[in-house]
């Protein structure tokens, strides 16, 4: 795919959503609760979204799941050590991924990319902190 339709939809219905609650707002016809969590959803939403875009047009795999485990755990203690090990901190200058910078476009293309895709899914520091119930054969 070049472009993601539903990547494209997303992005502007976003705007749009956005002004429906402001001019709910301004009629008081919504709590402050129920808005503060329609506004935490469109967030996450254009979070996925633009991960998805950012995988579609090729930036850094490392990149994007450090932003979405950042905004799950980022106020935790235990964040730094975790960044490390997805940058590959551990593994050295050997490591592809502390070879790419971990964030915006991969300069070599697809073959790059899945060259870090392959040392994140082979990765001990990584599988080895799997859900235990994670079933990669099914």
């Amino acid at each position: 795919f070049l472009v993601e339709p539903l990547g494209e939809w997303q992005r502007e219905t976003g705007p749009l959503a956005q002004l429906a609650m402001a001019a709910a707002a301004a009629g008081g016809d919504d709590s402050g609760e129920q808005q503060a969590a329609a506004v935490q959803q469109m967030n996450v939403a254009n979070l996925k979204v633009n991960q998805v875009l950012q995988r579609i047009a090729g930036h850094n795999p490392v990149g994007i799941i450090c932003t979405e485990a950042q905004a799950k755990h980022g106020a935790t203690p235990a964040w730094p050590a975790m960044e490390r090990v997805l940058n590959g901190a551990a593994i050295g200058p050997s490591s592809i991924r502390q070879q790419v910078p971990s964030k915006g476009m991969v300069e070599g293309g697809a073959g790059v990319v899945a060259n870090l895709l392959l040392e994140l899914a082979t990765d001990d520091r990584i599988s080895s902190r799997c859900y235990e119930g994670w079933r990669p054969y099914l």
